[in-house]
């Protein structure tokens, strides 16, 4: 990914080289045309989605470029859920982890796990606010379900289809 930086000054001086600057070349009915971005996104799964929409969040001017079409990239198939501990539910993050870690064989990127199980609770309840309908219990809470070794039921899930509901 290349990305200019947010005051866009392209103006050189002695210790300042101008930024990188994204480029893409679209060619239309035989003609070629050259644009500039601040932030190229490569790959259009839900990470690259996620990047470009956090980049775009900041005012950038965003491509993306995939060998695909959007939903067809391999998120689209994931179906299992997304694991989180939820503070609500008498879980923690620390648990969480203890939990991917032992999952791994203890070959996992430990520093990388407590990363993601420390950000998982809050990045779930972002996907929920920008409109992910999650399967709920019968008392209108989040549902969740046993999975992938957790010791604690910390799957949020759309039926079998949420990789495709979140893209």
């Amino acid at each position: 990914m290349l990305i200019n930086t947010p005051n866009h000054s392209d103006k050189a001086t002695p210790n300042h080289t101008p930024p990188p600057t994204a480029l893409s070349v679209c060619e239309e009915e035989g003609e070629k045309a050259l644009y500039s971005h601040d932030v190229l996104v490569l790959g259009a799964g839900l990470a690259g989605m996620r990047a470009a929409l956090e980049a775009a969040k900041s005012g950038a001017n965003v491509a993306m470029l995939s060998k695909v079409y959007p939903v067809r990239s391999h998120s689209n198939a994931a179906q299992g859920g997304i694991n989180a501990a939820l503070t609500d539910r008498g879980d923690d993050w620390a648990d969480h982890a203890y939990d991917t870690v032992k999952g791994s064989d203890f070959l996992g990127d430990q520093d990388a796990i407590e990363v993601m199980c420390s950000e998982a609770g809050q990045e779930l309840i972002n996907l929920e606010h920008m409109g992910v309908i999650f399967n709920r219990d019968d008392e209108g809470r989040l549902g969740t379900r046993a999975f992938g070794g957790q010791r604690r039921a910390r799957t949020f899930f759309v039926a079998d289809i949420t990789g495709q509901a979140i893209l």
